[in-house]
């Protein structure tokens, strides 16, 4: 930018004032929140913070399973021991809904589950249910229980619903 534009730089930057970095963060771990798009930030509890410190992960993503595992999920070939409907539901209700059904899931040995969600209008990007799901399947409540999530095959709901293989509960 040279000075003949728009009364030049120094203009532009008259009254800026520098950035004081030095300061530290006031943040405790045990005031950490999670914000969930439009849900109000959830804040965790001791038992979860081992979950918040878990990698993200995403459809497909399967560094924690063997790669058989990985791929009979992903084709369908694995029995689906549990299945949550989400078509219809608010925001908070679904997110509601789905720790509820992961942690029940879980509790009872499950291993893969399918959530439905639908696929919403493809046209706008897909449901805000869709779009919501892989950030709620990494919330501290849900992410310490699943090792991979994918979509479904056409016969399970398709890009509108997903296959979750959930961890063994060695507490059972």
């Amino acid at each position: 930018m040279n000075n003949g534009e728009n009364g030049g730089w120094s203009d532009f930057t008259d009254g800026v004032k520098k950035l004081d970095v030095k300061e530290k963060s006031t943040v405790k771990p045990d005031e950490k929140k999670y914000k969930i798009d439009r849900i109000n930030s959830i804040k965790y509890e001791s038992g979860a913070v081992a979950a918040s410190e878990m990698p993200f992960i995403n459809y497909g993503d399967n560094n924690f399973v063997d790669g058989n595992l990985a791929a009979k999920l992903r084709k369908g070939k694995l029995e689906i021991e549990g299945k949550l409907d989400m078509h219809g539901l608010t925001q908070e209700l679904a997110f509601t809904n789905l720790i509820r059904f992961v942690d029940r899931a879980f509790s009872d040995g499950k291993r893969c589950v399918l959530v439905v969600t639908g696929k919403g209008n493809l046209k706008d990007g897909g449901g805000v249910l869709r779009n919501q799901l892989p950030a709620w399947l990494n919330s501290p409540q849900i992410r310490s229980k699943i090792l991979m999530f994918t979509r479904a095959q056409p016969k399970d709901g398709g890009s509108g619903a997903v296959y979750i293989l959930l961890k063994r509960n060695r507490d059972i």
